[in-house]
């Protein structure tokens, strides 16, 4: 995973699965661009994603993993303007596991 990413959900949606990702920083740079879509950031177990310095006019911003990650893990700093759209930052669901192959 690059340390600087740069995403916009302009008219669709952006999903960054991060689950089989291996980052050699320990802070990820996520730049979010104003648009009507959704950014969705999956992260595994230990990772953290910071969404404190992401600005919305009219849209939504939800985070449910922790702001700080492990150690020995990455922490995603997502900063930027949503606007319209949405950003949403969780861990790996039933559905996400299963696509991996972990769950039977």
């Amino acid at each position: 995973m690059p340390p600087f990413l740069q995403v916009q959900g302009l008219a669709d949606n952006v999903r960054l699965d991060c689950l089989q990702a291996r980052s050699s920083s320990e802070v990820i740079d996520l730049e979010v661009l104003p648009g009507v879509g959704t950014v969705l950031v999956i992260v595994p177990e230990g990772w953290g994603v910071q969404c404190d310095r992401l600005g919305r006019t009219w849209g939504a911003v939800s985070c449910t993993v922790p702001s700080q990650a492990s150690w020995g893990n990455p922490l995603i700093v997502a900063r930027g303007s949503v606007g319209l759209g949405k950003f949403k930052a969780r861990g790996a669901n039933w559905f996400d596991r299963r696509r991996l192959g972990q769950v039977r």
